[in-house]
């Protein structure tokens, strides 16, 4: 199991645009039910080649991160020229917020 921490706070925005660079990046992911728990916490999962993907905006840990079968950082790989990417598909999953960095890989063993 992939672990990818996004975001060390729960954020509605910063979830929603994961979600959707997810769907624009990765081809051929069967997008399943959006699961909400009543603190306000929200998962969305996915399905990809039978392995489960899920984007949690955790409002107890307080942070978004990813939980994956497959290694999803090839789809991500910077290898397009900013021109050369539609506006909509240029959601940033790499960058720094509250100067702790986003976005980082991590196996574990489940």
């Amino acid at each position: 199991m992939y672990k990818y921490n996004v975001c060390t706070v729960a954020d509605k925005e910063i979830f929603e645009h994961q979600c959707l660079a997810l769907e624009m990046r990765i081809p051929g992911m069967e997008k399943m039910k959006r699961l909400q728990d009543v603190d306000g916490t929200e998962i969305q999962n996915y399905l990809l080649r039978g392995e489960p993907i899920s984007v949690h905006n955790d409002m107890q840990v307080d942070a978004i991160y990813i939980e994956s079968g497959l290694n999803i950082e090839p789809f991500f790989e910077q290898n397009e020229s900013p021109s050369s990417v539609p506006a909509k598909r240029n959601v940033v999953v790499r960058g720094k917020r509250q100067g702790k960095p986003m976005f980082q890989a991590k196996r574990v063993k489940v």
